[in-house]
């Protein structure tokens, strides 16, 4: 009797964990490692960087075998390179149950502790469904770890993409305002050359040369004036062109944002 079962966890340690064994001939690491810390980027976390999420593929296998109901041996092959050393270890190494024995206690470590082992008898099928039952609870709670992890990041990520919304519907507003401005103050300069061109000789060219006179200061400073208003109409082209350029950044981060979010949809649906 057997089973093996693939599936993924997710830690988040000091830095990505690697498996040092290889497949031949390529020498890639045997199970494969996936840094998704830019999860939290994309999500804009704003928390400590030091830990590194990874998520990590794994296989668990278990054996029963024997000759009858009374000789038979089990076995559980797991794996946990993935795991950081701590000072309380895991159900799953042995410094645990080495530490169990110090302690005046022999647990079982195939079924992760739950049993002692000095004081059941198990015959081989039955003994079989207890390390499943517990193994496949301990492999649904990975899968379900790892999704809470997914299901928060995703959730962060897509009020940043709410927030994209908010940022573009404002900046079409700043657009339409800004044409709104360019359009009265080129009416308001368009009205100041047609001064200039046409109503000024009505001063210039007066009888009275006195009043004429007096007349030349004030219509110097109106054409600077006017010809200031102009140079402001291309500061506004200006700030024009540099709204058009944040709102095509704003759609790229956007598009980048949402080619990150519905990626790790689709990864996490299969």
């Amino acid at each position: 009797m057997q089973f093996s079962l693939p599936f993924r966890v997710w830690r988040s340690n000091n830095g990505l964990m690697s498996d040092n064994r290889q497949k031949k001939p390529s020498e890639e690491p045997l199970r494969a490692s996936r840094n998704v810390t830019f999860l939290r980027c994309l999500a804009r976390y704003r928390g400590p960087l030091s830990d590194t999420d990874g998520i990590y593929a794994t296989t668990m296998s278990c054996m029963v075998t024997g000759y009858d109901q009374w000789r038979w041996t089990g076995l559980v092959l797991l794996e946990t390179w993935f795991d950081e050393i701590l000072d309380d270890p895991s159900p799953d190494m042995i410094t645990r149950y080495e530490n169990d024995f110090q302690d005046g206690m022999i647990s079982d470590p195939l079924c992760r502790g739950k049993d002692d082992a000095t004081r059941t008898e198990w015959s081989p099928r039955p003994y079989f469904i207890r390390v499943l039952e517990i193994r496949i609870v301990q492999i649904y709670r990975e899968w379900t770890f790892l999704f809470a992890r997914l299901d928060e990041r995703l959730k962060a990520i897509r009020q940043v993409l709410r927030e994209f919304d908010e940022f573009e519907k404002g900046f079409s507003e700043l657009k339409d305002i800004l044409e709104e401005l360019a359009q009265d103050l080129k009416e308001t300069v368009r009205s100041g050359e047609s001064f200039m061109n046409t109503d000024v000789r009505y001063f210039i060219n007066y009888d009275e040369s006195e009043d004429a006179s007096l007349c030349i200061p004030h219509l110097t400073q109106i054409r600077n004036t006017f010809n200031i208003l102009e140079q402001l109409g291309m500061r506004l082209r200006d700030m024009q062109q540099k709204c058009r350029d944040l709102m095509d950044e704003a759609v790229s981060a956007r598009k980048i944002t949402q080619n990150a979010y519905y990626t790790r949809l689709t990864d996490k649906s299969e």
